[in-house]
């Protein structure tokens, strides 16, 4: 790729987030297409609390592992414990 090119589509990669709104809103089709907060952070919520809800019935005293994975695991159970619409928040 040419420097001309690569500078052009930089250009143009950092642009698009700035142009993206102003573009979308006269569109009543493509107003739509993006998910809300809420729907995407929902989501999110029931997401981790499977994720959560596997992890309480794995972990046992006998049955530890420790490895860089026991920091997503924490990550995903202090979310859970932490966020408001969570099924697992403030359940000690």
């Amino acid at each position: 790729m040419k420097r001309n090119k690569f500078l052009k589509m930089g250009a143009m990669a950092m642009a698009a987030p700035l142009f993206s709104n102003l573009l979308l809103k006269g569109s009543p089709v493509m107003s739509n297409w993006f998910l809300s907060k809420d729907v995407i952070l929902g989501r999110m919520a029931i997401a981790n609390d499977s994720q959560v809800a596997g992890l309480l019935q794995s972990v046992s005293a006998d049955n530890f592992n420790f490895s860089r994975k026991i920091g997503y695991d924490f990550s995903a159970l202090a979310a859970s414990y932490c966020f408001e619409g969570s099924i697992y928040f403030h359940i000690p």
